[in-house]
């Protein structure tokens, strides 16, 4: 699948978000979904997630700065306070990040605590664009790794075996160091997108406790995290 990336022409950048929406629809061939523009700018972070409670809102797709920016003092919603109030995921894009079609995803999660249902809705995520959804196995703080064999029968029957989609992969990964790993699945396995969930495995080594209005610096691709 070859990768694609636009800039915004002049006459859809003067027209701001909605000059975009059209973009998207027009870049993008069969893009169905409706695209409509509503103003938060008023809402705290109770009120944010009261609506997406309301309107069944199921995902959730938000830009954010990468690498350790000062605040611009404007008032910011806290997106981790809306991320732990809601029931469904958030889509975090970088800043600099070229928009492509995703060919790789990669699930951080150790094997024992891997959710069935977060990779049954990768693989439907990622179906539309034949892409391979990557279960990456990261032990556990604290936790013994897991033999090889083991953790392949573990993958194929658990989980390969429950979920309908062909390109599903699974990769032992023995790094202790998450901030190494990342490097790794982003820059040495190219994978397009990384999926955590927001929980002390594996989200407070590689993010922190708390997601602020910035990613690591070294996390440079679209980041995807599911409630707790």
């Amino acid at each position: 699948m070859a990768d694609f990336s636009y800039s915004v022409p002049d006459e859809y950048e003067q027209q701001g978000i909605s000059g975009n929406n059209i973009l998207v629809n027009n870049v993008l061939n069969n893009f169905n979904v409706t695209i409509e523009e509503i103003d938060i700018s008023g809402m705290n972070e109770t009120q944010l997630a009261e609506y997406i409670y309301v309107n069944q809102i199921w995902f959730i797709i938000k830009g954010i700065k990468t690498g350790d920016h000062a605040n611009s003092g404007d008032h910011e919603l806290n997106i981790h306070t809306v991320l732990n109030r809601v029931r469904c995921p958030l889509l975090l894009i970088p800043e600099n990040w070229v928009i492509k079609v995703p060919e790789r995803l990669a699930y951080l999660a150790d094997l024992r605590y891997c959710r069935l249902q977060i990779m049954r809705f990768l693989a439907d995520f990622a179906k539309p664009f034949n892409a391979d959804v990557l279960l990456a196995h990261l032990s556990a703080k604290g936790l013994p790794q897991i033999e090889e064999n083991y953790a392949l029968s573990i993958f194929n029957e658990e989980i390969n075996g429950n979920v309908n989609y062909s390109r599903l992969l699974f990769n032992n990964i023995k790094q202790r160091d998450l901030n190494i790993a990342v490097d790794v699945l982003t820059h040495g396995m190219h994978n397009d997108m990384l999926v955590m969930v927001n929980h002390r495995f594996h989200f407070e080594e590689i993010i922190g406790r708390y997601l602020t209005n910035h990613l690591p610096a070294n996390i440079t691709v679209p980041l995807l995290l599911f409630p707790y």
